[in-house]
């Protein structure tokens, strides 16, 4: 078993396991967020720590 501690390497060990890896940066909006994993035929998203910015009440 593998322990994965950072974005970058969940990232790396997810693209070396053959799935595609689509990295944003940390300042887009929750719209961005959704029309590239829309546009990007994401079937997960993975959101950064402090992802509470995208929560809605």
């Amino acid at each position: 078993m593998r322990v994965v501690t950072s974005s970058l390497e969940a990232a790396r060990v997810l693209r070396d396991a053959g799935v595609e890896v689509v990295l944003v940066g940390a300042d887009i909006t929750q719209a961005q967020l959704e029309a590239t994993a829309v546009q990007e035929d994401a079937e997960v998203v993975r959101t950064p720590e402090d992802a509470a910015r995208f929560l809605e009440d």
